[in-house]
C-alpha cells in the first residue's frame, strides 16, 4: 500500500469510527473532571457539613463549559468522592466512610440529576429507564473490588435512592414550572399598561405632540424584556401582551384628552420625582435584603398596589396628578432599583468581595480582600484548624450614625464546635477619624456599639469566639456625632463597659460631661438601667422612666416599699443581689462571681469585700450588667 492510500484509507476511518479515534482523549478528560471533582470535594467538606446539589451545579458551570451529561456524571462522582469517602485529618489518616452511605448519596445525587435532566428535556416520568446499568455502575465506581455481597448491597442502595432523588427533583421541577393563567397576564399586562399610556399620554402633552398612542406603545419584545416575560408560559404572555396594549390605548386617549398643563405640570413633575426616588430607595434596600438571604432575584415580590403605595407614603393629601405620577413612577423606581441592585450585588461577588482561609490550631491572621479588615486568632484558641471567610458588602439602610466603612461579615466553619472563650479574637479596621468612631456590631436589624480602641490608623476590638454566632456575625464602623467624651472616665476602670453603655444609649452622663462613676447608684438609677438592659417595655410609654421602672419593679416583686421611699435611696451588694435573683427566678447568681471577675479582669477590689452591706456604685452595676449580658450580643 502506498502513503497516499494509507493517508485517505485513514482518514475514513476517522470519519466513520471517530470514537475509535477519540475515545482515549475523552476518556482522559473524563478522568481529568473526576479528579477537578475530588479536589473541589475535599476543600468544601472544610466548609459545609452536608453535600448541596445546587452548590455543585454552580460550581461545574463555573469550571466548565460542557454539555456532555457524563462529564458532569464524572465531576459529581469526584465530588462525593472528594467530600465523603476519605477526607484528609492533619495527621493524614484517611477516615473511610462506609461504602453504603456512599452508595446512599452518590444515588440520591445522580438521581436528582437525572430527574432535573428529564423534565427540563420533556421525557415523561421514568426513574427506572434512566437508571444506568449494573455493568456501567459496576465500571464508573470499581464496584470490581468489592466482594460479590458488597457489590450487591451497594447496587441495591444506589438504585432504591437514585430513583428517590430522581422523583424529587422531577417532582420539584414540575411545580416550578407552574406559572400564572392567561387571565392573571391579562389583569397584570392591564395595570402596566394603564399606568404607562398615562405617563405617556401626558409626556406628549407637555411636549405639544398630537394625540397618537401608536408613537410610544412598545413592540411586544420590548414589553417581554421590561417585565422579564421571557420566562413565562406562553398563555400567561400572551395575555399580559394583549392587557397591556388594550390597556395602554385606552388609557392615552383618556390621559391626553384630561390633562390640563396649567394645573398638572408642576404636580406630575414632582410627582414623578419623588416616586420615582423612593421606588429607587425601596427596590435597592428589597434586593440587597434578597439577595444577602438567598432569596431568588423576582421584583414582583415586593409589588405594591397603588392603596398600599398612597398609604405607606401618606398621599392622601396630594392631589390626583401628583398620586398617579407618584405612584407610576414608584413601580417603575422600584424595577429599576431592585434589579440593578441585586446584578450589583451578585457582581461584588463575582468579582471576589469575600476571601476564605483555614486558620490552623497554632493561630493566624486573615485579611479582607480590599485590605480594610483584620482577624487575628491567638494560638489555641480552637482546637481544630479552622476555615474563616469574611465578606464586605455595602448597604443603603439609612442610619442616626454616620457609616464608616463597608459591613464586614465573618463566617467560621469549626468542626469541633468548641473553643477556649477565655481567649479573645481580635478584629482591626483601617480607620484614621476621631475619637467618636467605634466598632459596632449587627444584632438582628440593630447595630450594638462594642468596646474599641483607636490607635496608629486603625480602630480594634476583642470580642469571645462564642460571640460569631452560626451562619457569620456582621462587623463595621460608625460614627456617632452626638457622643460627648466624660471626662471623668478616661483612667476608669470601668471605662470601656460605661462608653458601651453610653454609645448603646442605656445610660447617660450629667450636664457638666462627668459621669461619676465612684458615687453611689440609686435604686431609681438602677432600675431604669435594669428595665433597658432587660428590654422591659411598658404600656403608654415609648421611653422608660425612673417612675416607671420602680413602679414595674414593685409590682412584679423585685423590691417593696413606695417610690417616694425607693427613688433616691442607694442600694446595698446585698439588695441588688436579691434582686437579680428574682429576676433570674434563680438563686445561682452570686455577686462574689462579679466580685471576683472584676478583681481579676480590672484590678479593682469591690467594698462587697468587706461588707454586702455596703452600696453599690454606678460603675458597679454597670459592669455587673455588662458581664452579664455580653453573650446575647
Amino acid at each position: 500500500m502506498s502513503l497516499k492510500q494509507f493517508i485517505i484509507a485513514l482518514l475514513i476511518l476517522v470519519l466513520i469510527f471517530p470514537q475509535l479515534v477519540f475515545a482515549n482523549d475523552l476518556e482522559e478528560e473524563y478522568k481529568l473532571a473526576r479528579e477537578i471533582g475530588r479536589r473541589y470535594g475535599e476543600r468544601d467538606k472544610l466548609i459545609y457539613d452536608s453535600i448541596d446539589v445546587d452548590v455543585i451545579d454552580v460550581l461545574y458551570e463555573k469550571l466548565f463549559n460542557y454539555e456532555d451529561p457524563k462529564h458532569k456524571e464524572y465531576f459529581i462522582i469526584g465530588y462525593v468522592e472528594g467530600f465523603i469517602k476519605s477526607h484528609k485529618e492533619e495527621d493524614d489518616k484517611s477516615k473511610v466512610v462506609d461504602d453504603i452511605e456512599y452508595a446512599k448519596i452518590l444515588g440520591l445525587i445522580l438521581g436528582q440529576l437525572y430527574g432535573n435532566r428529564d423534565f427540563e428535556a420533556g421525557t415523561r416520568y421514568k426513574p427506572r429507564a434512566a437508571l444506568p446499568s449494573n455493568r456501567t455502575l459496576i465500571s464508573y465506581y470499581d464496584l470490581d473490588k468489592l466482594s460479590s455481597e458488597d457489590r450487591s448491597t451497594f447496587l441495591e442502595t444506589f438504585k432504591e435512592n437514585f430513583e428517590i432523588g430522581y422523583r424529587e427533583a422531577y417532582i420539584k421541577a414540575n411545580f416550578e414550572n407552574i406559572k400564572l393563567s392567561y387571565e392573571d397576564g391579562i389583569v397584570h399586562g392591564e395595570y402596566f399598561g394603564a399606568r404607562v399610556g398615562e405617563m405617556d399620554a401626558i409626556e406628549d402633552y407637555l411636549l405639544g405632540l398630537a394625540s397618537d398612542y401608536k408613537r410610544n406603545l412598545p413592540a411586544d419584545g420590548v414589553i417581554e424584556a421590561n417585565y422579564s416575560l421571557d420566562k413565562d408560559e406562553a398563555f400567561y404572555r400572551e395575555g399580559f401582551l394583549e392587557g397591556f396594549k388594550r390597556a395602554y390605548r385606552e388609557s392615552y386617549i383618556k390621559s391626553y384628552s384630561n390633562v390640563k398643563i396649567d394645573e398638572n405640570t408642576t404636580a406630575y413633575e414632582e410627582g414623578y420625582t419623588k416616586g420615582k426616588e423612593a421606588g429607587l430607595t425601596k427596590g435597592q434596600a428589597l434586593a440587597m435584603e434578597d439577595y444577602h438571604k438567598g432569596i431568588n432575584k423576582d421584583w414582583r415580590r415586593h409589588f405594591l398596589t397603588s392603596s398600599e403605595i398612597i398609604s405607606e407614603y401618606n398621599l392622601y393629601l396630594q392631589e390626583t396628578t401628583y398620586i398617579n405620577s407618584f405612584v407610576n413612577a414608584f413601580v417603575e423606581g422600584l424595577y429599576e432599583g431592585y434589579n440593578n441592585e441585586y446584578n450589583a450585588q451578585y457582581g461584588q461577588w463575582i468579582t471576589g468581595k469575600s476571601v476564605t482561609e483555614i486558620i490552623p490550631i497554632s493561630g493566624g491572621r486573615i485579611t479582607s480582600a480590599d485590605n480594610v479588615f483584620t482577624l487575628e486568632v491567638v494560638q489555641g484558641t480552637y482546637y481544630n484548624p479552622i476555615t474563616v471567610r469574611i465578606e464586605a458588602f455595602e448597604d443603603i439602610i439609612p442610619t442616626e450614625l454616620i457609616k464608616a466603612s463597608k459591613i464586614y461579615r465573618i463566617n467560621i466553619a469549626n468542626k469541633s464546635k468548641e473553643a477556649d472563650n477565655d481567649k479573645y479574637l481580635k478584629i482591626s479596621f483601617e480607620y484614621y477619624g476621631e475619637g467618636n468612631g467605634g466598632i459596632y456590631k449587627q444584632v438582628g436589624d440593630k447595630w450594638f456599639y462594642i468596646p474599641s480602641k483607636i490607635e496608629d490608623g486603625y480602630i480594634t476590638a476583642f470580642i469571645k469566639p462564642n460571640s460569631i454566632k452560626e451562619g457569620g456575625s456582621a462587623y463595621r464602623v460608625f460614627v456617632d456625632k452626638n457622643y460627648k467624651i466624660l471626662f471623668d472616665i478616661r483612667s476608669h476602670w470601668a471605662k470601656d463597659e460605661i462608653i458601651t453603655y453610653v454609645k448603646r444609649g442605656i445610660v447617660t452622663g450629667y450636664n457638666d460631661r462627668s459621669f461619676r462613676p465612684d458615687r453611689d447608684i440609686t435604686k431609681g438609677e438602677f432600675f431604669v438601667i435594669l428595665g433597658r438592659v432587660y428590654n422591659w417595655h411598658l404600656p403608654n410609654s415609648n421611653t422608660l422612666t425612673i417612675e416607671d421602672a420602680i413602679k414595674y419593679a414593685i409590682s412584679n416583686g423585685y423590691i417593696e416599699g413606695s417610690y417616694k421611699d425607693i427613688v433616691n435611696s442607694p442600694i446595698s451588694y446585698r439588695e441588688a443581689e436579691s434582686i437579680m435573683r428574682k429576676l433570674f427566678n434563680s438563686d445561682t447568681f452570686h455577686w462574689y462571681n462579679v466580685a471576683a471577675k472584676m478583681l481579676y479582669e480590672k484590678l479593682y477590689k469591690s467594698k462587697s469585700y468587706y461588707s454586702m452591706d455596703y452600696n453599690l456604685t454606678r460603675a458597679e452595676a454597670i459592669y455587673m450588667f455588662y458581664i452579664l449580658n455580653e453573650w446575647r450580643y
